[in-house]
């Protein structure tokens, strides 16, 4: 689809062809109502535009992702939207704006249990945290990303191992 196209012009750091193909996959998604899908494609715009450094563009797209997110009761999309708006305000140094977003990210990850996503907010706060020179702080989010990560590593490679046992069996 679209969107994995753009998914992977963005993990190759291709901004702006990830763009166009989000872009077209908005498009497509609007044109059929699908909402859910398209609160994702607008967070992955505004992840797209926050590394090509246009924060209002980046701010556009997440609010309006989390304004959708919130219409549609999707939880772990909000969380996301969150996290995303955190990584917008770190960026322009707008520190207390991005630990806001991102601690409500951390908590709305903690209520629906999104390993995932708790993992990544606890690295955002992290990284926020060692760039307002609040060490003690940085540390301990970074620990609870580390173990968070490690766990859900450690639960990966457990299902491979039961499935490569049942496989041989």
């Amino acid at each position: 689809s679209l969107n994995n196209i753009g998914r992977i012009y963005s993990d190759r750091a291709d901004y702006h062809n990830a763009l166009e193909y989000h872009l077209k996959s908005l498009q497509i998604r609007e044109k059929y109502e699908f909402k859910r899908s398209i609160a994702v494609s607008l967070n992955n715009i505004a992840e797209n535009y926050n590394q090509l450094n246009d924060y209002v563009s980046a701010l556009k797209y997440a609010l309006r992702s989390l304004k959708l997110n919130e219409e549609i009761i999707d939880k772990s999309g909000v969380g996301n939207s969150l996290k995303i708006l955190g990584e917008i305000y770190q960026k322009q140094k707008k520190y207390s704006q991005a630990l806001e977003y991102a601690q409500k990210g951390l908590s709305v990850a903690k209520e629906i249990r999104d390993l995932d996503l708790v993992k990544d907010a606890n690295k955002s706060l992290s990284n926020i945290y060692a760039q307002m020179g609040n060490g003690i702080k940085a540390l301990d989010h970074f620990k609870q990303y580390i173990l968070i990560r490690d766990s859900i590593y450690n639960q990966e490679n457990t299902k491979k191992l039961v499935r490569s046992e049942m496989n041989f069996e």
